[in-house]
């Protein structure tokens, strides 16, 4: 598979998110790439994924029995590409490597942002991105029967498996400092209750 071959383009990913229109091109494509590859490769699964590619490399992808790989790509993987690409960008773009090492970008006449804002950008747009991905992710379920590829993904070391599920949640395992052996009413229903230390 070629390692070139983008899912959406730089001037719709322009045209249809919240970037602006100047947007240096060369960051933007190498963002998309690498996006399309670690975020979309492992909800479709490698043979799905690259069965896509081949389309889109083609010209191909919208034409008789390719129109049900148009549909997946149009209504539900560029949402999910688009929102990743948007979580993914504010690092690229304040940062860029030269010669004397990595720099951050400056402007006279904008505010730069600290990096937790840069994370909280970023992250507010993974939070639109992995909605998008579950809900691509619960249209290939249900449609499996129109995608061999995603139900056969493959089987050597290579191969990335489809996930089940998008949504990523941290577990909370208590702070640790003391054993709470309190009755679950006192814990949790209002009852008042103080720590021993």
């Amino acid at each position: 598979m070629s390692a070139n071959v983008l899912m959406i383009s730089e001037q719709s990913f322009k045209d249809f998110t919240v970037a602006s229109a100047n947007i240096d091109l060369k960051n933007v494509t190498q963002v998309i790439k690498m996006t399309q590859d670690r975020y979309i490769h492992p909800i479709v699964g490698t043979a799905l994924y690259d069965k896509i590619l081949d389309l889109i490399l083609a010209g191909t992808i919208g034409q008789n029995a390719n129109a049900v790989y148009k549909t997946l790509l149009d209504d539900y993987l560029t949402d999910t590409l688009f929102n990743y690409v948007l979580g993914e960008l504010p690092m690229a773009m304040q940062y860029k490597f030269v010669n004397k090492g990595v720099v951050k970008r400056k402007s006279e006449n904008i505010t730069e942002p600290t990096f937790a804002e840069l994370q909280s950008v970023s992250q507010y747009y993974k939070g639109y991105a992995e909605w998008y991905a579950e809900r691509s992710i619960n249209y290939l379920c249900a449609n499996s029967t129109l995608y061999p590829e995603y139900l056969n993904p493959g089987s050597d070391v290579t191969t990335i498996q489809p996930v089940s599920n998008q949504y990523k949640v941290a577990i909370n395992l208590g702070r640790g400092d003391y054993e709470d052996h309190r009755p679950y009413s006192e814990r949790y229903q209002g009852n008042r209750y103080k720590k021993p230390f």
